[in-house]
Formats: C-alpha cells, structure tokens, sequence
C-alpha cells in the first residue's frame, strides 16, 4: 500500500507546480476545488477499511484532475518548476506507518467538514482547505528525502488540521442569524476557556477540549446528527 501514498505525493507535487506559481495570477489564484478533491482522496487511502481496488480508483481520479488543472496556463513553466521541485527524485514510500500520528487531526477535520457539509450544501470553505492544503505542504517536505524535519513536519501538518477543524465550526456558528440567552451564555463559556489555552501546544488536554466544545455547539445550533 504504500505506493498509493507515493502515487498521492507525486500527484500534490504536480500540483504545487502550478499552484505555487498561480496564486500571484490574478486570472487563476490558488484552486480550493482542486485542493477539496486531494482532501477526499487523501482520506480514502487514509482509512484502513477501505480496499486497495477503491484507493487506486480514488488516485486515477486525482491524475485525472490534475492532468486537466495542468492543461490550463503556461504550460511549459509548470514543467519547469516540477523539474525545479525534483518531484521524480523524492521518495514518497515512507508515510504508511508514519502518518498513524496524524490520524487523530485528520478524523477531526473530516468530522467538521461533514458537518458543514450537512448544513451548507454545495458550499465550499475556502479557508478550511488552505489549512488542509497547508497540512499536505508539510507532509510534502516531510516526506521528501531531502528533510531532516519529518517529526516536526507532521507535527505542523497536525497543527493545520487543527485549525482548519477550528475553522470550520467557528464558520458553521457565525452563520447563525440569531442566539438565544442560552446559547450567548455557552459561548461566553466557551470564549473564556478558549482565551486560557491561547499559547497551550495542539496536543494539550484543554486545547482538545475547545475543538470538542465548538463542535458540540454548533452541532447543538443546527441540530446535526453526529452519527
């Protein structure tokens, strides 16, 4: 299996190639969508009970995408900086038992994902997938050979995700038109326990705690069924 992972790699640096050189044009910017599709992909190959049939499906998909996102612009700059990035020379076979620190982060963000999905339907959060494309920048340089940060990388990578989950409830929750007493009262609750764990690292007790109490509420706010 893990040459799904580097099949999933070699894919994201095809399309930092582009990326990294169309968020300075105006006419393309940076592709949420593309990102959005790398997000449900990477959480394919990511669960264990899915079959190696339906991850290798999922990444001929991506080639697919990418294949297509590459056709549009300058097409011979991207080519030079995939060869700047040294894409063929990495080696991404590693990330099969390193990621499992990950798998906390990445349930979380799919979990807040889900639920913005129940309740804005055909929406996409641009912000939540720049923090999940941030999470893959640092796996990226993790996972290159080239790193000596791999720890660090999956820590920051984590980070992202955290936030990015964050993101997604605190979003859900500012789109609600109205608050009763109640619900003002839980926020402030939730406001003051935030404001203590500022500076606390993700990994931290009270910082999970944050995360769990936004999710609750929001799903309080709309009804969200959890299952």
């Amino acid at each position: 299996m893990k040459d799904i992972y580097a099949d999933f790699f070699i894919q994201y640096c095809r399309f930092i190639s582009k990326d990294l050189i169309s968020t300075f044009d105006t006419r393309l910017g940076r592709n949420t969508k593309v990102i959005s599709v790398f997000f449900r992909v990477f959480f394919v190959i990511s669960k264990k009970d899915t079959n190696k049939s339906s991850k290798e499906k999922a990444i001929v998909i991506l080639k697919k995408l990418i294949d297509s996102y590459l056709s549009d612009g300058d097409v011979n700059i991207y080519s030079s900086m995939y060869h700047s990035l040294e894409c063929s020379n990495k080696d991404f076979t590693q990330p099969l038992h390193l990621l499992k620190p990950l798998g906390t982060s990445l349930n979380d963000f799919a979990e807040a994902v889900k639920d913005f999905n129940k309740i804005f339907e055909n929406q996409l959060f641009k912000q939540g997938m720049i923090e999940f494309n941030n999470a893959l920048a640092h796996l990226f340089a993790g996972f290159s050979t080239s790193s000596t940060n791999l720890d660090l990388n999956i820590k920051k990578a984590s980070t992202h995700l955290y936030r990015g989950a964050l993101d997604y409830y605190k979003t859900i929750i500012k789109k609600k038109e109205s608050f009763t007493h109640e619900q003002k009262e839980e926020l402030i609750k939730i406001r003051t326990l935030e404001i203590a764990s500022i500076g606390l690292k993700i990994s931290n007790s009270d910082k999970d705690d944050i995360l769990v109490h936004y999710r609750d509420f929001a799903r309080k706010l709309y009804k969200i069924n959890n299952s």
